[in-house]
């Protein structure tokens, strides 16, 4: 029944994707523009690459459910540098920026494609028709429905939270605040998506360790702090190697990009290597129901800031309102329930 939804929902995406472009309906929604000719273009395989990525990661959950998860750590790394690569040939070969943003997702599904092959390997035989016929039970359903659907709104509203910038960017800024958030974000995408391939090592850790009551707060706490520590690492690089990377993007060495910008990012980089192990420790049903709720409210709060700080600070305001909203409203109610779960 998952890999049914699943496999649904990649289709569902991928038309969404290719009906708005068709229709010539991308500019108008990301407020760039009835001349940006590749933004159609780059909406439809975005949507499309995205409903390909979410397929083929549960050949990575698969692995990571049989105890491999050094194995997917490693071929998950690959992603964001594939992307940033990815990136500067795009940019090197067309400079139209909406294709820049094509790179991370382009990443990660070759990263993804990566792990179809130890899967395949550790799980012989007709992998999608043994799951398509496997029968459940309905109590067993109810309980992945449940489930799924919290986990489902979580990740729709982390990426509204965080993908919705350029669209505000565009309607309520300009393009010039477009291009910078567009030049700087790759950087902190790939890092974020090290940092989470790190941080989805952790959830069957936790699972093991409550299985054997070994679990507790000291165990969460230090786990925090050596996340928050590798996000600092990765903020500081944004800081400090950023400049040179949009100017190589952009063959520019002069290139006018708001110095802000790359520590709000960095920032934002490090709130989230924080949050991170809570996030990763509250993923039975109940822990996702909270996380559910908490991300809605912050989501909305994102949205609301992000509109009011655009006209007057560009690209540096739309992440601001991202780090506020999730350091004030998200990061201390997840620890604090996460703290509860590990002392339970």
């Amino acid at each position: 029944m998952a890999v049914r939804a699943t496999v649904l929902s990649a289709i569902g995406l991928a038309s969404v994707g290719c009906i708005t472009a068709a229709i010539d309906a991308w500019p108008s929604l990301l407020g760039v523009g009835a001349a940006a000719s590749d933004v159609s273009l780059a909406g439809a395989i975005a949507l499309t690459f995205v409903g390909i990525g979410v397929v083929l990661a549960m050949a990575g959950r698969a692995l990571q459910g049989m105890g491999r998860v050094s194995q997917v750590y490693l071929l998950t790394s690959i992603g964001p540098i594939l992307g940033l690569l990815v990136a500067l040939a795009v940019v090197s070969s067309h400079p139209a920026t909406a294709l820049v943003g094509l790179a991370p997702f382009a990443g990660a599904i070759i990263a993804s494609c990566l792990c179809v092959f130890p899967a395949r390997r550790a799980y012989p035989g007709p992998i999608l028709r043994d799951l398509l016929s496997r029968k459940i039970h309905s109590g067993l359903t109810r309980e992945i429905v449940s489930t799924s659907s919290s986990s489902l709104i979580v990740t729709l509203g982390t990426v509204l939270a965080f993908q919705a910038d350029r669209v505000i960017l565009g309607h309520f800024s300009s393009v010039d605040q477009v291009g910078q958030y567009s030049l700087v974000a790759p950087m902190y995408i790939a890092g974020y998506a090290l940092l989470n391939a790190v941080g989805q090592n952790l959830w069957p850790h936790y699972r093991d360790l409550k299985a054997r009551s070994m679990m507790s707060t000291s165990v969460l706490n230090l786990d925090v702090l050596r996340s928050g520590l590798l996000a600092a690492l990765g903020g500081l690089a944004i800081v400090l190697a950023g400049p040179s990377i949009t100017s190589l993007m952009t063959g520019d060495t002069d290139v006018d990009v708001n110095s802000a910008l790359f520590f709000a990012f960095a920032g934002l980089a490090i709130i989230q290597g924080i949050h991170l192990p809570s996030a990763m420790l509250l993923t039975d049903s109940g822990g996702w129901r909270f996380q559910r709720n908490v991300v809605i409210v912050m989501a909305v709060a994102k949205l609301i800031l992000s509109v009011l700080f655009a006209p007057s600070m560009g690209s540096v305001g739309v992440v601001a309102a991202t780090l506020a909203s999730v350091t004030i409203l998200q990061v201390p109610l997840t620890y604090l329930k996460a703290r509860r779960a590990a002392a339970a």
